[in-house]
């Protein structure tokens, strides 16, 4: 099958079109030569099943390995376009990289199953990732920046392995550090870190000797002029983490706006660090790669911390709410007809904890019943589309990974122009408020005030508008314009 390879991207797309099914550029009729048709063997052992991945330098390829009966990746070096110097300074980068990978061995890092060449072309052979890379799935998320939470995750694995190969004999310095190069492993949800072809010891720098720079927007100005320093990496850390978590890319080297400015809910503790690890002087940056991982940790901690409080806020409220209701009236066993006149909630949230708790909230209240749940943006949707009976109340957390709340109201809006919505959240900042409102909600509650958001319902249903009272200023203010 003929591929046409995107210019930009970089993706394969099949036949012949004239945009890019991956990124939607306009497609120049670049079509890929000599690619490795299926079915090829190479060494009498590697068949060649299906082209993965194609870059400026190297194709991946999926293979069958008849000798171990796996699948395996095979990584072929492309030097078309290069002047015999330049080839040979590749050939070595190349097979320094397949010598680099056969010795190292991290629950983070792919393994070298052989390397060769046949014919004036070079392969490495290792191990099949099945999975993701970040930047498909910043993409595919159709967000402006993934869960805080999960990246942070992510960051400290990164930062393991990256910590493991600076602490080598002879250190070594990844320089190419991107979404585009970390995978997610399917089977595990492990990061895997990938494309080692621009990785140096340090040792290895002679005077003279051509450099690589990495990629624009993730390489520091140091990598510019040819050093190989750890602490490169750790610029290039900084930029993966600002684009993973705002969704923009670094498309102008060395300019970086703060997260604060970007996505005020983000913790100011996260924008300190990222600022930190994206400082134009190396010696402002984090020195090591283990004390940024510790600082990442500490703010790990601090966000599991908070959201365990949340969850005991709702539960300590919920508890409370629910005894004051039991003392006072008690609880019966309704009629159909009852249950016809109860305000029917439907309630969105990603976590179950907090489901749970509003479910059995919801469930002590005589006047509401839960009509339908669901675990996210794209959930609800399915699910309202086909819901016998449209709720009078829909509870939305604003914070979701695949389709945020924001977004999802708006959506919503569109579908059903009379949906009230009440937006859930621990958030207070101003941006959030106001563009909730103009996505089309009907209320903006703060989540763990559960007596409140109980209240907020039965306003909502009666067609008021129910807002938390410490960020009603926030309307009045845009009101005022």
């Amino acid at each position: 099958m003929d591929f046409i390879y995107c210019s930009v991207c970089k993706k394969p797309n099949p036949g012949k079109i004239d945009f890019c099914e991956h990124c939607g550029s306009a497609l120049i009729e670049l079509q890929e030569k000599e690619l490795l048709p299926p079915y090829t063997v190479l060494r009498e052992r590697f068949k060649i099943i299906a082209i993965l991945k194609t870059g400026g330098m190297g194709r991946v390829y999926k293979s069958e390995d008849s000798n171990l009966n796996s699948i395996c990746a095979i990584k072929e070096l492309v030097l078309d376009g290069f002047d015999e110097k330049e080839k040979n300074y590749i050939i070595s980068r190349f097979k320094s990289e397949a010598e680099m990978l056969a010795k190292l061995r991290h629950k983070n890092l792919p393994y070298v199953i052989d390397y060769f060449s046949i014919k004036e072309k070079y392969y490495i052979v290792m191990d099949y990732i099945e999975g993701q890379d970040l930047e498909t799935i910043l993409e595919e998320s159709g967000l402006y920046g993934l869960d805080v939470e999960k990246v942070v995750e992510w960051g400290i694995e990164i930062c393991d392995v990256l910590e493991y190969l600076h602490c080598q004999e002879n250190p070594i310095v990844f320089k190419d550090l991107k979404p585009s190069n970390i995978m997610v492993r399917k089977s595990d949800n492990k990061i895997i870190l990938v494309d080692f072809g621009l990785a140096a010891r340090i040792m290895d720098k002679t005077p003279g000797s051509v450099t690589s720079i990495g990629t624009e927007g993730y390489a520091p100005p140091e990598q510019y002029e040819g050093e190989n320093d750890p602490r490169s990496d750790i610029y290039a850390m900084g930029a993966t983490l600002h684009h993973l978590l705002t969704g923009i890319s670094p498309m102008v080297p060395f300019k970086f706006q703060p997260l604060k400015k970007l996505k005020p809910d983000l913790p100011q503790k996260l924008d300190s660090i990222i600022m930190k690890s994206v400082e134009q002087d190396i010696n402002r940056r984090y020195q090591t790669i283990d004390q940024l991982k510790k600082e990442l940790i500490k703010l790990d901690e601090t966000i599991k911390t908070s959201k365990s409080s949340l969850v005991t806020k709702i539960k300590d409220s919920t508890s409370k709410l629910s005894k004051k209701f039991k003392d006072s009236i008690g609880l019966t066993t309704n009629t159909e007809e009852e249950i016809q006149e109860k305000i029917k909630v439907f309630l969105i949230d990603d976590e179950e904890t907090p489901r749970g708790l509003f479910r059995n909230l919801i469930d002590i209240n005589k006047d509401m019943y839960l009509a339908g749940e669901a675990t996210g943006g794209f959930d609800a949707l399915e699910k309202l589309k086909n819901h016998p009976v449209f709720p009078d109340v829909i509870l939305m957390d604003i914070m979701m990974p695949d389709m945020d709340g924001i977004e999802t109201t708006k959506k919503l809006v569109e579908l059903y122009p009379n949906a009230k919505i009440v937006m859930l959240t621990v958030l207070s900042d101003k941006k959030s408020v106001i563009e909730s409102f103009k996505a089309g909600a009907k209320g903006y509650m703060i989540k763990y005030k559960v007596d409140e958001v109980i209240d907020a319902i039965r306003s909502s249903a009666k067609g008021e508008t129910p807002i938390e009272s410490s960020v009603a200023g926030y309307l009045l203010q845009e009101l005022g314009k």
